[in-house]
């Protein structure tokens, strides 16, 4: 079973992410999935090492990159 945690996103860098609308958006956090380790994470809204264009309304795929 994962487990969800607040992760460095340095180290999901170029993975694809799933972001889901269940449970979407709590104390500032997007739920994630990294579908390449399968590891269930927590977005910091903030998070200055990349840059989220997401509809909350929908279930989206995005790439984390570094914001260079």
């Amino acid at each position: 079973m994962n487990t969800a945690a607040i992760v460095d996103l340095k180290t999901h860098l170029e993975s694809t992410i799933i972001i889901s609308t269940f449970g979407r958006y709590q104390k500032g956090k997007w739920v994630g999935i990294d579908l390449d380790t399968n590891i269930i994470i927590l977005i910091p809204s903030n998070a200055p090492e990349c840059r989220l264009y997401v509809d909350i309304d929908s279930i989206t795929s995005i790439k984390v990159k570094r914001d260079d």
